[in-house]
């Protein structure tokens, strides 16, 4: 048998092996909880740069929609300015036909042969040209002639209007 004390520094042995390997566990934890911790810390900072990142994309697309919203209301502005001036023009094209037919209307009225003419002689009361249109009135070929002649007329002149 064993002496007592040969018993006491047995178990004092025991008790140091099992220190020791707690320890080494402990400390093995702890290393494994110190790379775990870095390794987080990394994975932090990573993704603190990318919210960063996001942020300034964020305020640079905040800043092209405000420039696009204002070029969007600017471009809407002037859209409706150009309607309402098509509708001026349109309205002044309409005035301008119909100003050009009256004026068409009064040439083709001017254009008729006045059927009496004041001489100063007082020699004729007829116009020449109301004479010879009677006339030629009687002469069918001719009539036809002058009555494509005036509607040839009529369309230059509806032409140089335009």
């Amino acid at each position: 048998m064993e002496s007592p004390e040969d018993q006491l520094r047995q178990g004092i042995d025991l008790i140091q092996a099992a220190y020791r390997s707690k320890s080494e566990a402990l400390f093995q934890d702890i290393a494994r909880l110190n790379k775990l911790g870095k390794d987080k810390n990394a994975e932090i900072q990573e993704l603190n740069a990318q919210i960063n990142s996001l942020k300034a994309d964020i305020a640079n697309k905040d800043t092209k929609i405000n420039g696009l919203l204002d070029e969007n209301n600017k471009l809407t502005n002037e859209k409706q300015q150009l309607f309402d001036r098509v509708k001026e023009l349109n309205g002044s094209i309409a005035k301008l036909v119909a100003f050009k037919k009256a004026i068409l209307k009064s040439v083709d009225d001017s254009d008729a042969p006045e059927p009496y003419q004041f001489d100063s002689t007082a020699d004729n009361l007829y116009s020449s040209s109301y004479l010879q249109q009677d006339s030629t009135e009687t002469s069918a070929p001719a009539s036809q002639k002058e009555q494509q002649k005036k509607e040839e007329e009529k369309i230059k002149k509806e032409k140089k209007m335009e």
